[in-house]
């Protein structure tokens, strides 16, 4: 059995980007050039390690900095993007990066289109709630 300190995060990570963009493992798997069966070998850590087909394709299709991707001291969260210069790439700034993951994020997208609309108390009263919300959740991990 895997010690889990050995463990790969490539496959949590496969799935933190899917799940970022609001796609499933089926629309998914074909952008990635697997078979769904495949895709869910990835995200269940099932194989030792993705071939260079797999890793160009899930950066080309979303953008992910490749060093996050591979190396496991670097958490899951938060998802490293590139932006490309060129020839080079560099991680983007937060701002772009939540950009990146609002544009593409079908929930979200719609969410903050909502909150545009709202007055500056009522985005206050829901940031207020979300706060709270995610706290409560954090809590609830831990025990």
């Amino acid at each position: 059995m895997t010690d889990k300190r050995d463990e790969s995060l490539i496959g949590k990570k496969t799935l933190a980007v899917i799940e970022a963009t609001g796609d499933n493992q089926t629309s998914t798997a074909p952008k990635l050039k697997q078979t769904k069966a495949g895709l869910n070998n990835i995200i269940k850590g099932r194989l030792e390690s993705p071939s260079k087909s797999f890793l160009d394709a899930i950066v080309a299709a979303y953008g992910i900095d490749l060093n996050w991707f591979l190396n496991d001291s670097k958490p899951v969260h938060p998802i490293f993007y590139l932006q490309k210069t060129g020839d080079k790439a560099s991680l983007m700034d937060d701002d772009k990066t939540l950009w990146n993951q609002i544009r593409n994020s079908k929930g979200i997208k719609d969410i903050v289109k909502n909150l545009i609309n709202f007055s500056a108390k009522e985005v206050n009263t829901w940031g207020d709630l979300i706060s709270e919300y995610a706290k409560m959740k954090e809590d609830s991990k831990k025990k």
